[in-house]
């Protein structure tokens, strides 16, 4: 049985099926201000908005796939696109992807982790995710052999907080359920591991005004050995120190970040916030399982 023939009926058929050409899937790398608006802000967790729904006209507890999720997360993580069959490799050859990761649907009492890919179909922002396949014939589980879809578009609001979601299903003129942010997911929805934890270890140095900690912290290892070895530490600090302003813009691009989403290398080793709070970028790179600022 070939690839096509095993997908699961709808649209997520005809999305796979667009060409058969042979290629590794890769993320469209975007730069700018003006990107995917639900490739920029979709990563998080989200909570179903049961009132919404409803003025949607759409049956908040409606089943899909055995159970009606209501809570639903998305994390970045480009490594999984390694993992994929390469017969969807293939199919989804000329497919615009901007986004892939891991989603989590909670459905009742249980929870569903599939890996997935944000791309766009027929001018749709569209998920799709891959599950293992059983065949009852035989018993047998073929690992991500099956592929579905969700129609998905993100208003953003003037805070990430103020975000709404809403998810169809497989084809355009199916209704569409309303989604919220989760609160407490907030503050680190977009980062990958650790680095929102790090960003607020720097606000915490910078507003107790401990300059040589936060430089020891943030240079790279590499940059804090030449700043040291050319003795340059104690007149960086007494820069600092006298400052003003420019540890005030420092101080407000780290609170700004967290509210923001970074763009994130392949291997997950880079996170750049572009344009962060009307100054410059900023940009970390994780060595040794610690972020540091480029």
């Amino acid at each position: 049985m070939d690839a096509t023939s095993r997908m699961m009926c709808g649209t997520a058929v005809a999305f796979l099926a667009v060409t058969a050409a042979q290629a590794k899937l890769s993320i469209i790398e975007q730069k700018g201000r003006n990107k995917q608006i639900v490739a920029q802000r979709l990563t998080g967790r989200w909570v179903l908005r049961e009132d919404l729904s409803r003025e949607l006209s759409a049956d908040p507890h409606a089943k899909r796939e055995g159970g009606a999720f209501v809570r639903l997360e998305f994390v970045r993580d480009p490594a999984v696109l390694d993992s994929i069959p390469a017969e969807f490799d293939r199919l989804l050859k000329g497919v615009p992807v901007y986004l892939a990761g891991k989603m989590t649907r909670t459905l009742g009492t249980q929870k569903r982790e599939n890996p997935f890919v944000l791309a766009i179909y027929e001018g749709n922002g569209m998920v799709v995710y891959f599950r293992d396949r059983e065949d009852f014939g035989t018993g047998e589980t073929e690992p991500l052999g099956d592929a579905e879809s969700l129609h998905v578009i993100l208003v953003p609001g003037k805070r990430s907080q103020n975000d709404l979601l809403f998810v169809g299903g497989d084809f355009s003129d199916e209704t569409f359920r309303a989604f919220r942010r989760e609160e407490a997911a907030v503050a680190a929805a977009d980062m990958p591991p650790g680095l929102a934890d790090a960003i607020r270890e720097g606000i915490a140095l910078l507003e107790a005004k401990k300059y040589e900690a936060f430089v020891r912290r943030f240079a790279s290892p590499e940059d804090l050995r030449e700043i040291i070895q050319e003795g340059r530490l104690e007149e960086l600090i007494r820069d600092m120190e006298s400052g003003g302003s420019e540890i005030g813009v420092a101080l407000e691009m780290f609170k700004a970040a967290l509210g923001r989403t970074p763009d994130v290398s392949r291997d997950g080793t880079k996170a750049e916030f572009e344009d962060i709070h009307g100054h410059d970028d900023l940009e970390f790179r994780l060595i040794d399982g610690r972020w540091y600022v480029e």
